[in-house]
């Protein structure tokens, strides 16, 4: 949070829809420890407004470790399908004690192409 605030972000205790009133506002979206699942979920919700995705980041478990680690399931799962387009970045902590406990923990950011986040909408809409 102190970083965020430091970094100039302004922070929202809730979004209760991805409509940005601010072409130049994005979400970060802060997610360690969370499931598969609700990357998922997020994913899908952004992915309804079309270049949504560009102005989103996430901070959370490694996309690459969870498609690596495929668990068997009957449908698609969203981190599988945009994991080739994703910009991931490990998060340095720099502390023994934090990294032991956030050992999986990345920065996930997506295209700013058009072209390219066409590409991951039309992947989306097709899973």
């Amino acid at each position: 949070r102190h970083i965020a605030i430091d970094l100039g972000a302004l922070l929202s205790q809730q979004y209760s829809s991805f409509e940005f009133s601010n072409p130049q506002e994005g979400i970060i979206f802060f997610m360690p420890h969370c499931g598969k699942t609700l990357y998922h979920n997020i994913l899908r919700a952004v992915s309804q407004s079309i270049g949504a995705l560009g102005r989103i980041s996430i901070i959370g478990n490694s996309f690459t470790g969870y498609t690596d680690r495929k668990m068997t399931s009957s449908r698609a799962n969203l981190v599988d399908v945009v994991t080739p387009w994703v910009i991931e970045t490990a998060v340095p902590l720099g502390n023994k004690d934090l990294e032991l406990a956030f050992i999986d923990i990345h920065f996930h950011q997506f295209p700013q192409d058009r072209g390219d986040l066409s590409l991951i909408e039309e992947a989306i809409a097709n899973a």
